[in-house]
């Protein structure tokens, strides 16, 4: 199973508790400034994730039925 993910636009916002504020906005405004290439690298890991979890999902929800009650018409 595979997901494809379109993303036109995102914001960033870097928190992190041990940073100092200095630090934080300059986090932020260097992920901000390279929108595409945080995407390029962020997005087949986000695909992959959510591909993952829904056929998980998908699997615990019909694990509790047989074929022949998911696939009545099978012969």
């Amino acid at each position: 199973m595979t997901t494809m993910l379109t993303i036109k636009e995102f914001d960033v916002d870097f928190v992190a508790e041990n940073f100092d504020k200095i630090l934080q906005d300059a986090v932020t405004q260097a992920l901000s400034s390279t929108h595409q290439e945080v995407l390029d690298v962020t997005k087949p890991n986000l695909e992959k994730a959510i591909s993952e979890r829904i056929l998980k999902i998908g699997n615990q929800m019909c694990k509790h039925f047989t074929y022949d009650e998911l696939l009545p018409d099978r012969e």
